[in-house]
């Protein structure tokens, strides 16, 4: 049942409502602004680990929380998928250990947990994106939205918004920064599928 309402549900809106009134306006826990607690430790004295720990709490528990039930739904159809297998079967049939069964399992399921990651990874940026602007994280997602801005102009049936890029570099910095990370996700869930996958290492010629 969690898995649906997580996965329904983005994680910056968690991070929006519910971990901040819980966390941080009910307990005191956490911050809003990641760089206003910064320099006002710096104002301070200067932030040490635990500071940055703190400033960060809150938006990175919005990425974990949710995900961890919707990961944890996709693994468990997974294993019931592979267990209907024959060779489930006939590993069970043959005496062998548990232990050695569940570590087949396992590696068997890898591969299509792999696909999973891989296809939601851009999911994961896209929220890790909106939370730097909710909690004001520097990262491409804050700087995205200062570089786009909207004013109003007057036309024949009123005021109508503009958006403008200011300035225009900052927005092809952040898509060449997302192409790169993407590029990287992509080449290493490659390299993993020919290490765990064994008929895409047949394929690819490999022992």
């Amino acid at each position: 049942m969690l898995a649906p309402v997580f996965s329904g549900i983005p994680a910056w809106f968690w991070g929006g409502l519910f971990l901040l009134w819980t966390l941080w306006w009910k307990f005191d826990i956490g911050t809003i602004s990641y760089l206003n607690y910064i320099h006002r430790e710096m104002a301070n004295g200067g932030p040490g680990i635990s500071d940055y720990f703190t400033a960060l709490l809150i938006p990175l528990l919005a990425l974990t929380i949710g995900n961890i039930a919707v990961y944890a739904f996709h693994v468990r159809n997974f294993v019931k998928k592979e267990v209907k297998e024959d060779y489930f079967f006939a590993d069970v049939m043959k005496g062998l250990p548990e232990r050695r069964i569940l570590r087949k399992l396992l590696r068997t399921v890898t591969p299509s947990f792999l696909t999973y990651t891989s296809y939601n990874f851009l999911n994961l940026m896209i929220n890790g994106m909106a939370l730097e602007k909710l909690f004001d994280v520097p990262g491409i997602g804050f700087v995205l939205t200062k570089a786009i801005d909207r004013f109003y102009v007057f036309t024949g049936d009123g005021w109508a918004p503009m958006f403008y890029f200011n300035p225009p570099y900052l927005v092809f910095f952040v898509a060449f920064i997302m192409a790169i990370l993407y590029f990287l996700n992509s080449t290493i869930m490659e390299a993993l599928y020919l290490r765990l996958d064994p008929p895409r290492r047949e394929v690819y010629g490999e022992d």
